[in-house]
């Protein structure tokens, strides 16, 4: 029953309980003061009163037992100052108390037992007639109590299943952390030993390729989609023998690492750029590694509280992000406002590196689903006087409302199908946030969706999050 029902009804009754309390409930005689704790029903043994609470507050109470069979009172309603206390007992002849009802503060009762007469006046109905109204409001009143403790304790129940779920989803995580540990060393072991191989071949049979293919070691793809088709053109411009596939793939390049190559540029482009190509794959697979083992180390310390942070570049754990999604986003235009590298926080690289995977792919799963014409995502950095902000948008069809209430919670996802996801990515985006005491927000309409997140420069006492990709 809503709050301006039971006040509307409560209203209406006023005169027929001020009546009742002066007729049956002002005879000092029967009137007491109940201490806390002190019992007024016991559940299972017959009462004959019918109790009323003058002032204070009165706890209902079933027994439950436990798992070693001890009984358990539980709280199932409160009857507080004006109401009623043995309705159902009192009015049903020789029936037992339902409930355990004791007083949770010192309260103030008065009573009438079964002797209690009607007085003998001709305005009065009958005893029964005149509570009824009263019995009525008062079985409504803990009807409407018992539902709402239905409903607490379904959502307390809720509550642990979510928590089952991510236990288990931590136990299993763990489980995958130790058999992919392996798995991982020799991807980054590999990683590392193929790019030596292919310096010290090219070293000894192809020198003048060497450049290239350790230019593309050592930096990787720094530019993005929409810089590469920019500067592709300016170099056609000033290298008229180009043809475009070319200038595409040496404005990849991008940088002073392309103004060098540049200067000395081979007959062989096509060799030129197959070693770039090459350093650049090695790259991206010692960062994937790198990231990959860093991911695994966090998943095995699930739950523990050795979080290893420095100071890190925010503009390089974007760019890491990106080129781990490289493959991701090679038909989306990423447009990129980095603000210069001032923006260092105190933090953990590989945590950062995770929260923009996983907003950055949410973004990508939008686009893809969507299927945006031109589809892009934008980032940018900003360095405040204490923080950092990093706003990653997409232009992909708008967050429905009550999804947008929700899409921070656990095990919530859209996805359908081979794509189907455990709805973890921005839960887990929210919890590494919240371990280092920043702020999170997501805006979405027509033109865009975009997540803001805002980290302190620095926090000293970061806290526990879980890890997952």
């Amino acid at each position: 029953m809503p709050e301006n029902k039971e006040s509307a009804t409560m209203n209406i009754l006023a005169p027929y309980l001020e009546r009742i309390v002066e007729t049956y409930f002002s005879d000092p005689a029967r009137q007491a003061l109940c201490r806390k704790g002190e019992r007024l029903l016991e559940l299972g043994r017959e009462n004959d009163k019918l109790y009323y609470i003058r002032k204070g507050c009165m706890g209902c109470f079933t027994l439950q037992e436990d798992e070693v069979g001890d009984e358990l009172p539980i709280e199932i309603f409160r009857v507080e100052t004006g109401g009623f206390l043995g309705v159902y007992s009192y009015f049903s002849g020789n029936r037992p108390s339902l409930i355990r009802a004791a007083a949770l503060v010192d309260s103030e009762i008065a009573w009438i037992d079964r002797s209690a007469l009607a007085p003998e006046t001709e305005d009065y109905d009958s005893f029964h007639a005149r509570f009824l109204p009263l019995i009525l409001e008062e079985l409504g009143t803990r009807q409407v109590s018992l539902s709402r403790v239905v409903k607490a304790r379904e959502k307390t129940l809720h509550r642990l299943h979510m928590a089952e779920k991510m236990s288990t989803l931590g136990r299993l995580a763990a489980g995958l952390a130790h058999e992919l540990n392996n798995a991982v060393g020799v991807c980054a072991h590999s990683a590392d030993h193929l790019g030596q191989a292919m310096s010290a071949i090219l070293r000894e049979h192809q020198p003048g390729l060497l450049p290239w293919f350790e230019e593309g070691l050592a930096r990787g793809q720094q530019v993005s989609s929409q810089e590469v088709r920019a500067h592709a053109k300016e170099l056609m411009a000033r290298h008229r023998g180009l043809e475009y596939e070319q200038a595409r793939e040496l404005a990849k390049i991008g940088g002073n690492g392309l103004d060098t190559l540049l200067e000395g540029l081979p007959d062989t482009l096509h060799d030129a750029l197959l070693a770039w190509e090459t350093g650049r794959a090695c790259y991206d697979m010692q960062t994937a590694a790198r990231h990959a083992a860093d991911i695994v180390r966090s998943v095995k310390q699930l739950g523990g509280s050795d979080k290893q942070r420095q100071e890190v570049s925010v503009n390089e754990t974007v760019l890491e992000a990106l080129a781990l999604l490289k493959s991701n986003l090679r038909q989306v235009s990423v447009e990129l406002s980095l603000e210069p590298d001032n923006t260092r926080i105190w933090g953990n690289k590989s945590e950062l590196v995770q929260m923009w995977v996983n907003i950055i792919k949410n973004g990508w799963d939008a686009l893809k689903e969507g299927k945006t014409p031109e589809p892009r995502i934008s980032i940018s950095t900003k360095k405040h006087r204490r923080s950092v902000l990093v706003v990653i948008a997409n232009n992909g069809p708008p967050i429905g409302k009550s999804l947008l209430n929700n899409i921070f919670q656990p095990l919530i996802t859209t996805k359908k199908g081979e794509s189907m996801g455990l709805g973890l990515g921005l839960y887990i985006v929210k919890e590494l946030v919240a371990s280092y005491s920043g702020e999170l927000h997501v805006e979405s309409n027509e033109a865009e969706t975009a997540f803001s997140i805002r980290l302190p420069l620095r926090h000293e006492n970061p806290g526990a999050a879980p890890k997952a990709n």
